[in-house]
């Protein structure tokens, strides 16, 4: 009998590492990949401008579809630089044609929980 057991458990640890191997490649592969963060980018158009703004003659894809329907969702910030420029230049207050907007960045995560907004 008591062979039967150190046998059993000779094969239950091996197969217990194993699983506890796989699930947690599992979960560093899936769980990052499922939850990315997703962007929000919101362009008001402001009466006046505001005191510190900088002027943004050509306005990316991103900025431009923010300031003609007011938001636009992205999973990556690789297809603009306006977060880079609000960085670079403390404020997210914009000059485009002759037009003076406040864009703001949040940051939420899949389940739309607000991590992060860039108040500008």
């Amino acid at each position: 009998m008591h062979d039967e057991y150190a046998s059993c458990q000779n094969k239950v640890v091996p197969i217990l590492l194993v699983t506890m191997i796989n699930f947690s490649a599992f979960v560093l592969v899936y769980v990052p990949a499922r939850y990315h963060p997703i962007y929000f980018i919101a362009a008001e158009r402001l009466s006046q401008p505001l005191k510190a703004y900088f002027i943004l003659e050509n306005p990316d894809t991103v900025v431009s579809q923010a300031i003609s329907h007011g938001n636009v969702t992205l999973y990556s910030l690789e297809d603009t630089q306006i977060d880079k420029l609000i960085n670079a230049h403390n404020t997210g207050s914009i000059k485009v044609k002759n037009s003076y907007y406040s864009v703001k960045i949040a940051v939420a995560d899949k389940f739309r929980h607000c991590l992060n907004l860039t108040c500008i």
